[in-house]
């Protein structure tokens, strides 16, 4: 997931309230598009603005044509951006370092050669998008494969319990934490279902591309709801992760059930979660 620190070039005068530094992410994209959304989109949201006058009141226009010329700059640079497929959000303080933390600790343990008959099956971090022979892979899980989707389980849960520790340290809203589990069970719903062989490694690469986009979209509308602060938006928002939170328990439980005609079957183990498995 590639991010940008919202920077327009439009000078302020010292005093003048500033926006939020803002963080556009798009799931899937490349090093070399995503620069290249970000320069146009630059481009396009430049302002240039004048003011008149002597004395305070010559100070005043200036400062009020900067903080107007500011403003607008930042709406277009937005708009520009969400008009290309990006989500925007408000950036934390300490965000980045702990989320920087975070995804260098997850890159150096998914480099596990544990997990690596899997790279060529489905999209592991630093990759954030499946490739076109992913998404076509018609085949199912094979028993081979097993034990390797079991340990990519566990590196996956590793990861994600990091997430969570460096989101905590920065006291980070606990919608956005909900959303994150919510996004991890839909994930752990989609790898379950693989294991058992109800879908081929083509449906689960698609699914959870899809999941990672819907949720990046969820995350992003969140956290724009709860930078408004009013009761209306805040309400809102709760509403948002608790809808998402019902529709993950709800797949959840379906796959973790028992088979159908099925008394008991073994329990085999995803990152957290057991689940029974009749071979």
């Amino acid at each position: 997931m590639k991010k940008v620190i919202l920077g327009i070039s439009v000078a302020l005068l010292a005093g003048c309230a500033t926006k939020p530094p803002m963080s556009y992410s798009k799931v899937g994209v490349s090093d070399t598009d995503y620069k290249r959304d970000s320069y146009e989109c630059m481009q396009q949201s430049k302002t240039s603005y004048g003011g008149g006058g002597s004395g305070l009141i010559g100070l005043a226009m200036i400062a009020g044509s900067a903080q107007s010329a500011q403003d607008t700059a930042n709406a277009t640079f937005s708009m520009c951006m969400e008009a290309r497929g990006y989500s925007g959000r408000v950036i934390r303080e300490g965000e980045v370092a702990a989320l920087t933390r975070a995804t260098d600790f997850c890159n150096s343990i998914l480099k596990s050669p544990a997990i690596d008959p899997l790279r060529t099956k489905t999209f592991i971090p630093p990759m954030t998008a499946p490739t076109s022979q992913m998404l076509a892979d018609g085949s199912k899980m094979t028993p081979g494969l097993q034990p390797v989707m079991l340990e990519w389980g566990k590196v996956r849960h590793q990861c994600l319990e990091r997430w969570d520790q460096e989101r905590a340290s920065i006291n980070y809203p606990s919608q956005l934490m909900d959303l994150g589990k919510v996004s991890a069970t839909l994930g752990s719903v989609n790898a379950i279902r693989l294991y058992k062989g109800e879908i081929s490694w083509g449906e689960a690469n698609q699914r959870r591309h899809e999941v990672n986009i819907e949720q990046n979209r969820l995350f992003a509308k969140v956290s724009a709801l709860l930078a408004e602060r009013t009761p209306e938006a805040l309400q809102r928002a709760n509403q948002l992760v608790l809808d998402e939170q019902q529709v993950a328990t709800s797949k959840l439980s379906a796959a973790l059930a028992i088979p159908p005609n099925q008394a008991a079957c073994p329990t085999v183990k995803f990152g957290d979660l057991a689940f029974p498995y009749c071979p």
